[in-house]
């Protein structure tokens, strides 16, 4: 850093230091988030933390624990949060937080009266979070994101590597009052990975609402990118192998074979982005693909989603994606592939689509229901009605249990809209 923004991060850490003496004499309750991925970096778990903490700090003092991002911490106008030294991991482009070479961290942390802590990725932050609750005696609930187990054995190649990590990253989960998971599958996964303790079921949401001049914006739109008669495909999220993008690239493949016309859009970053590049150039359909980069632009973003015929998201990885809850509130299907976790709140052919984990299969479904104009409109309707929930209402569902966990009573005045 500079020695400008060293100036700057400790000024705000001064304010920190107020803000936090504030929370812990206004009377309202303080909830402390932990996760180890904050923005610039952003994924479905970075949105979650994101759209529950400024939403609850209409109600309540809300703190967010996350790495710093290289040596500065990334502020916000709706909560506090406190950056936690971190090693920039270039190749991922990603901030991994170090807590324990953070020698203010604990610090800071003692001088807060905590209500209700909430660990959202169990690595080396949550590790903190469990100092903090052993030291408070807070209720600690944790939400489980991710197949952490596939990620690890993808990493290290080796079961018994794989198990010693579970061992590490299950703890945090072990030691909290509850989990909270989106869905019985995610459940089941949390179960098969050793957990037996107290499971609710916490779905994920999104702050998108279909606009009133939808049509004029895929007009435009359609005229930015040139699309006539194509049929527009759309992927969201981070160009990483484990979202199985290269399948997607082959798909395409095979559609452009069966003499579909389509212009398919990637939006993301991610430390695979090369690859999938090659594979489309040998596909020979990256000329009939657009790759964004990320989109901060809420709007923006809204636009794609609004103008897609299909968003495609064949991931195996996933417990539970937001990509499939903003699709629906802009009234697209999204396409899973058979078997996935993501699928499961999915009923095929009717609110969104399910085809077979072969390249071949998944193309015939998809090119199938984007032929079918009628499917597609009652599918896109359903997916609106069945799929879509908002931030506000999750939010409130999450206050509430928060209140129970603490053993406070419930607010006159439930909501945090």
């Amino acid at each position: 850093m500079t020695k400008p923004e060293r100036i700057a991060e400790d000024l705000y850490y001064q304010q920190v230091e107020e803000t936090i003496g504030q929370f812990n004499n206004n009377g309202k309750r303080t909830v402390v988030m932990f996760c180890d991925a904050y923005f610039p970096c952003v994924d479905g778990v970075v949105k979650v933390v994101d759209n529950l903490a400024k939403r609850l700090a209409k109600k309540s003092n809300v703190i967010v624990v996350v790495p710093k991002d290289r040596g500065k911490t990334v502020r916000s106008n709706d909560y506090l949060v406190i950056g936690v030294k971190s090693i920039y991991l270039k190749k991922f482009n990603y901030d991994s937080a170090v807590p324990a070479f953070d020698g203010k961290l604990k610090g800071i942390l003692s001088k807060i009266r905590v209500d209700v802590i909430h660990v959202h990725s169990p690595f080396l932050l949550a590790k903190t979070a469990v100092w903090l609750k052993k030291r408070t005696g807070a209720p600690m609930v944790a939400t489980f994101h991710s197949q952490y187990k596939k990620d690890v054995f993808r990493a290290t190649k080796s079961k018994l590597l794989t198990d010693i990590a579970m061992s590490n990253i299950m703890r945090a989960f072990k030691l909290s009052d509850e989990v909270w998971t989106m869905h019985e599958a995610s459940a089941n996964t949390l179960v098969e990975y050793g957990y037996k303790g107290k499971v609710k079921l916490m779905p994920n949401a999104t702050d998108f609402i279909y606009p009133s001049d939808a049509e004029d914006r895929i007009k435009r739109f359609r005229e930015k990118y040139g699309v006539t008669d194509q049929k527009t495909l759309l992927f969201v999220g981070r160009l990483v192998l484990q979202k199985n993008i290269l399948f997607i690239a082959d798909v395409l493949s095979r559609l452009k074979q069966s003499n579909v016309k389509f212009k398919m859009f990637f939006i993301g970053e991610g430390p695979d982005r090369e690859t999938l590049e090659k594979r489309l150039y040998s596909d020979g359909v990256l000329d009939d693909c657009v790759l964004t980069g990320q989109l901060n632009d809420v709007s923006e973003l809204e636009d794609y989603y609004l103008s897609a015929d299909m968003v495609l998201f064949p991931s195996k990885y996933d417990v539970s994606s937001i990509i499939q809850i903003e699709s629906a509130a802009m009234k697209t299907p999204c396409a899973f592939i058979e078997g996935s976790v993501t699928s499961c709140t999915i009923t095929g052919g009717r609110n969104g689509f399910i085809f077979p984990d072969d390249c071949d299969r998944f193309a015939e479904g998809v090119k199938s229901a984007l032929c079918d104009r009628d499917l597609l409109s009652l599918v896109s309707e359903n997916a609106y009605k069945e799929v879509y929930v908002t931030w506000d209402k999750i939010v409130n569902d999450s206050y509430r249990e928060y209140l129970r966990l603490c053993g406070a009573k419930p607010d006159k005045d439930q909501g945090v809209s």
